[in-house]
């Protein structure tokens, strides 16, 4: 028969429900084990040292058939514990790859419906490009046939377009599909003549270079933005 001691720690044990806590009961349960294999052994001595003495060795035997007992009652419920440890742990796993599978079936619908939208903004950013490309060309037909006209202070499709764009950012902080946005912007400002005469300018002061260098390549800049110029 269990002790009181080990019905009440018994019932203690039986109000764990997950692995973890069912895991904690287990390691009680062996250092319950452990310290009752040691106090055995110490009664084990007692009882050999009563036997030596001549004197009654009754309540040692009693004690170490309770303790025999007793051991035998933790051990069984160590492994019955140690079972019910492995099948929470069983339940816990399924449940958490069954949050995790409506998880993921919630982000790819998510991710369909933005990509979406993504591929939308695109395809209509496309179609608005076409339209500057046009209305820029339009314009610097303008702009030229009023300069032969004599007509200087004229407002060019170049500075327009970058007005209106604004300063691009460089990417940091964003993801991929972000950066490579900036990017594009950058090459539509890129496409505008002003902008290569703008960047014969900053390329021209690159630490290092030889004067020889910098002509060479301010020349092939400005060969490229006649060349842009002439496409307009």
């Amino acid at each position: 028969m269990k002790s009181a001691s080990l019905q009440s720690f018994f019932e203690e044990c039986r109000a764990a429900e997950t692995s973890d806590a069912i895991g904690q009961v287990v390691d009680q349960i062996e250092q319950k084990i452990a310290t009752m294999r040691a106090e055995r052994a110490g009664m084990e001595g007692q009882l050999q040292e009563a036997i030596v003495a001549g004197r009654d060795p009754g309540k040692i035997h009693t004690a170490i058939a309770q303790l025999d007992q007793d051991l035998m009652t933790l051990e069984a419920a160590r492994a019955g514990f140690s079972q019910k440890q492995a099948d929470a742990r069983k339940l816990e796993d399924a449940a958490a790859k069954n949050a995790l599978l409506g998880k993921h079936g919630q982000q790819s619908q998510e991710l369909e419906a933005a990509t979406k939208e993504f591929a939308a903004a695109v395809e209509k950013a496309r179609a608005t490009g076409a339209r500057v490309a046009g209305l820029a060309k339009q314009q610097e037909r303008t702009v030229v046939q009023l300069e032969v006209l004599g007509e200087r202070r004229l407002t060019k499709a170049s500075g327009i377009i970058r007005a209106a764009i604004g300063e691009v950012r460089r990417g940091d902080g964003v993801s991929e599909y972000g950066r490579r946005i900036d990017i594009a912007l950058e090459d539509v400002l890129s496409d505008n003549p002003s902008i290569m005469r703008r960047a014969q300018i900053l390329r021209r002061g690159r630490f290092g270079e030889s004067n020889q260098a910098r002509d060479m390549a301010t020349e092939g800049w400005m060969k490229l933005a006649s060349v842009k110029a002439e496409a307009w």
